[in-house]
C-alpha cells in the first residue's frame, strides 16, 4: 500500500504499487451525490450547518434535487423517488459503512452542541443523549 498521507504523492511509487500501470491523471474530486429522504432537510443541513452554498442546477433534469458548492467540494442532493425504499436510519454510525468525512480548521470555538443536534438528528442519526430523549 502506498502512503499518501504526506503533502505530495510520489507518482513513481503509485505506478509501482499498481504494477507499473499509469493511473488516470485525476486532478480532484468533483462532487459527491447523496440520495435523500427529504431534500429540504438535507439542504438545510448542508447549507446551514456545514456552510455549503446552493448553486444553479441544470433545468434539464426531470427529478428533484439541489446542487451545493463550497470549500472546493460539490454536493449533489437528490430526492429519493420512494423514500420508504431507502434503508432505515441507523441509531449509531458504523465507521466501516459508506461515509464521507470533512476536516475542519479550528479558527474559533464551534457553536454549542444544542445548536447542531436538531439538524443532525433530522438529517443523519441521534448524536447525543439529550436529543435521543426528546
Amino acid at each position: 500500500m502506498v502512503n499518501t498521507a504526506s503533502a505530495g504523492v510520489n507518482k513513481a511509487a503509485v505506478a509501482a504499487a499498481q504494477g507499473g500501470h499509469r493511473a488516470l491523471p485525476l486532478a480532484s474530486l468533483n462532487h459527491i451525490s447523496v440520495v435523500c429522504r427529504s431534500l429540504e432537510s438535507s439542504l438545510s443541513f448542508y447549507r446551514d450547518v456545514l456552510g455549503f452554498i446552493q448553486i444553479r442546477r441544470p433545468g434539464s433534469f426531470d427529478f428533484d434535487g439541489a446542487w451545493l458548492f463550497n470549500f472546493g467540494i460539490g454536493v449533489h442532493l437528490l430526492q429519493a423517488e420512494d423514500p420508504e425504499s431507502l434503508p432505515p436510519k441507523k441509531a449509531e454510525i458504523n465507521p466501516k459503512d459508506n461515509h464521507i468525512s470533512f476536516t475542519t480548521v479550528p479558527t474559533q470555538p464551534p457553536p454549542p452542541l444544542p445548536h447542531f443536534c436538531p439538524l443532525l438528528f433530522k438529517a443523519l442519526a441521534p448524536v447525543c443523549s439529550k436529543c435521543r430523549e426528546n
